[in-house]
């Protein structure tokens, strides 16, 4: 199992946030599309010291309808993956 520093788990955490709500889903539709038990999605999204693993924020992004590369680029993805650079709900 990887081991992440706190900075690198709140920005896990604060892009799993960020898909949760650009997808307009509750809880526990965002965690039945990403394949994730609900209590697992919400303590992701809350006060807990879990953060996804990057295979699962990608899951989270995806059932939300956020590009793949949100779960490693956030909301500045690299010029040069070919897709517009902006989240428009």
């Amino acid at each position: 199992m990887a081991r992440y520093g706190a900075r690198e788990m709140n920005e896990r955490k604060r892009r799993a946030r960020a898909a949760w709500a650009y997808s307009g889903m509750q809880q526990d539709e965002l965690a039945d599309a990403a394949g994730i038990p609900a209590a697992t999605l919400r303590g992701y999204l809350g006060r807990s010291r879990s953060s996804p693993d990057r295979d699962v924020l990608i899951a989270i992004a995806d059932a939300a309808g956020v590009p793949a590369w949100f779960a490693d680029h956030g909301f500045d993805p690299p010029a040069d993956i070919g897709e517009p650079a902006t989240l428009d709900p």
